[in-house]
Order: structure tokens, then sequence, then C-alpha cells
């Protein structure tokens, strides 16, 4: 967000004042649109990418930052973090959408876009790992170790991708371990939050992680606005 603050502050305009971090940002703020626009995937696949174009301009991290927040829609819909990648795939082929994005003028390559299919498949790998039996992690929030403890995404959705397939339709137990793995904890537990909640809804969130919230009340009648506002 410095970045983006010094660009525009050198007079550049938008789409070219996003930054080449690789932080969780763009990625946290999916979880809004994913959950207004859940019913309607052209719109919510456009809006991600513009939105996370506003301050993220390296290809990869958008990339997986609009993946996330189609990753978020599809668990809202009912889909599982293993079933998510086929509804995508199949949404992005009867929309005629491919699941690319674009590469800043700046950069020369022979193609004008990158692929970020494979982050689609990511979350059913993890949810894979999760279930079987050969793959022991314990206590599970030594699992941030593993993925890494730093800032940048590629670190931090693996992280809640396995947390919450481990703990598939639960909330606290998969955010509380993205908090007890130390690091960028508090980007880790968004993303992880934002699946969790996806999965269980505003019902199956224990109340002191509402209630304990500033202006709680306020917050939650905001989320409610726009998910009313998101049926179709």
């Amino acid at each position: 967000m410095r970045d983006v603050w010094h660009a525009r502050q050198a007079g550049k305009k938008w789409p070219r004042a996003g930054s080449f971090a690789a932080t969780a940002e763009a990625a946290i703020r999916t979880t809004v649109l994913a959950v207004r626009y859940r019913n309607d995937f052209k719109t919510l696949f456009e809006y991600l990418k513009s939105n996370i174009g506003l301050t993220h301009r390296d290809p990869f991290v958008a990339g997986r930052s609009v993946a996330f927040g189609l990753i978020v829609a599809a668990l809202i819909n009912g889909d599982s973090l293993e079933s998510a990648p086929k509804t995508i795939s199949e949404q992005a082929k009867a929309h005629r959408l491919s699941l690319s994005v674009s590469l800043p003028e700046a950069v020369d390559a022979d193609s004008a876009e990158v692929s970020f299919y494979d982050a689609v498949l990511q979350p059913r790998w993890s949810y894979e790992a999760a279930q079987d039996d050969a793959v022991q992690i314990n206590p599970p929030w030594t699992a941030c170790r593993l993925f890494g403890l730093a800032c940048p995404l590629e670190f931090m959705l693996p992280a809640a991708y396995y947390f919450s397939s481990r703990f598939e339709n639960d909330f606290d137990l998969p955010v509380l371990s993205a908090i007890n793995g130390g690091g960028n904890n508090m980007a880790r537990a968004s993303l992880t939050g934002a699946l969790a909640g996806a999965q269980v809804g505003i019902r199956g969130i224990p109340e002191h992680f509402i209630t304990g919230l500033a202006n709680y009340q306020l917050l939650l009648e905001m989320a409610e606005r726009v998910a009313e506002d998101g049926e179709v």
C-alpha cells in the first residue's frame, strides 16, 4: 500500500500505480466481492481482476488473488475446497473466460497474459493432503513453518487452504491455527477466516469472534447488506 501511495503521489495513473509486492492485501479484499457477486461468475471475475489491479501488478500475485476470490465464492455456493476447482473451471469455460491475468505494459513477453489455472487447482491438493493419513503435522499450527512465516502470498495461501481443509466446516480451529503459527499471522488468519467463514456461514462463527470486534453491530449490518445485495 505504501508503494501505491508513493506512485499516486508521483502522479501515476491508477493502471500504473500498482505495486509488485507479493503481499496478501488484494486477496483479502476479494472476500467482499466474492460475497456480493457470488451468483454472477462473469461479473465477479471481471471485478476481481480490476480491483486487484489497483494495488498489485505482479501477474502471479494478481492471479493467485483472483483465484482466491473465485474459490471463496464457490465455497459460499456450497462447494468444498476439493470440488471448487472443477466448478470454477466449468464456469469459466461456460462464460468463455480465460483463467489468466494481463501482464503489465512494462513487461516484454511473447504472451500478453499469464495463466493462474494452477492457483485454482491448489486448494484441491491441500484438501487431499489434509485428508491423507500419511500427512501428519502436529500440533497443526506448526504447518505455518513448513509453508513459510513471512508476508508473501505464496506462503500465506497454502497454509490457509490446509487449515480450512484439515478442519473442514469449522471456524475457530482453522483460524486459531493460522494465528498461533506466528509470522504474518494477521494476513494468514484473514485468508483462513474467509475460507472457513464461507463454509460455515454466519451461524457457524462463534459469537465471541463477532461480539469481540469494535463496532461489531455496525460491521455485522454492513456484512448483511453486502450479502443481501448479492442475491440475483
